[in-house]
């Protein structure tokens, strides 16, 4: 082989080293954009997952939230009938107790047992005395 030969194939090899070198940089450039890439990709995995289990949560709070106030409807119409049911029953009770003590006694009636009955039928007015049913609403 001649010299000129030989300093041509030393110069393509030269240039092969070259070419080589710029694939083995474009090669590392790659593969370090692919493990950014992929960790990107994760953290995005991780944020969707993240989002949905959020959003199953909200979601399960906002089911509690309704179905107590569905119970809280519930129990202040039960309070309120019970209320109503209940100043029904003190007023019979009342009208029996006014019968009662309106009966004539069978002999005269003192001053003691006068005091005494009226406070008996203070006791009665006021034990009886009718709920405002209105303020549990």
């Amino acid at each position: 082989m001649t010299e000129a030969a030989a300093a041509a194939l030393a110069r393509e090899i030269a240039g092969l080293k070259d070419e080589l070198f710029g694939l083995r940089m474009s090669i590392a450039g790659y593969v370090a954009r692919g493990k950014q890439t992929r960790r990107m990709v994760r953290a995005l995995a991780a944020s969707v997952v993240f989002d949905v289990l959020l959003s199953a949560g909200l979601a399960y709070g906002i089911h509690r939230a309704e179905t107590a106030a569905a119970e809280a409807g519930r129990a202040s119409s039960t309070q309120v009938v019970n209320c109503k049911a209940g100043n029904e029953s003190r007023k019979i009770q009342s009208e029996l107790w006014g019968t009662v003590l309106a009966l004539n006694p069978a002999g005269p009636v003192s001053a003691e047992e006068q005091a005494r009955l009226d406070k008996f039928t203070a006791y009665i007015t006021e034990a009886f005395e009718l709920r405002d049913c209105t303020k549990l609403r």
